[in-house]
């Protein structure tokens, strides 16, 4: 995760959603993936600062409609959605999405951080299947509590 955010003299296209690094577990018995995704912003650090409580909880609630809606497409169901939080990661202000899916082979936990940096969004996620939360759980927390984020280039 760490090279994958050095990003710093890498021009991201306007408007596009770029895949910057991809990994799921292997063997493939097992489940566990990382995506970090980086886009233009709708939110600026500013305003998530500013929110307030019920703001956040209200994001939350557009968010939950918007992956029901995303799931059901996809024949996977909602199962459990925690209230969104705001939290600093590496000294960005960031929204902390999580929340527990359906999944071809069982439910699948999911951990969305969502960094906002000037007027760019670096998403990091990451889930496990349910069923290996002991085998997955404290590797997925140590990816967490490690990522980091170089300054972006002012051309980026």
């Amino acid at each position: 995760g760490e090279a994958a955010t050095k990003l710093a003299g890498i021009a991201m296209p306007r408007g596009q959603k770029v895949n910057l690094f991809r990994a799921n577990s292997n063997p493939p018995t097992t489940y566990a993936g990382i995506a970090i995704n980086a886009s233009d912003s709708e939110m600026s650090p500013a305003d998530v600062m500013a929110a307030s409580d019920a703001e956040i909880a209200e994001l939350g609630s557009v968010m939950r409609q918007m992956f029901e809606q995303a799931f059901a497409e996809q024949n996977w169901q909602l199962i459990r959605f925690d209230p969104v939080r705001r939290e600093m990661v590496d000294g960005h202000p960031s929204l902390v999405i999580e929340y527990v899916r359906s999944g071809p082979r069982g439910a699948v936990v999911v951990q969305m951080t969502r960094l906002l940096i000037g007027d760019k969004e670096i998403s990091l996620n990451l889930s496990y299947r349910q069923s290996e939360t002991g085998l997955w759980k404290p590797i997925v927390a140590y990816m967490r509590s490690t990522f980091r984020v170089s300054p972006l280039s002012p051309t980026d």
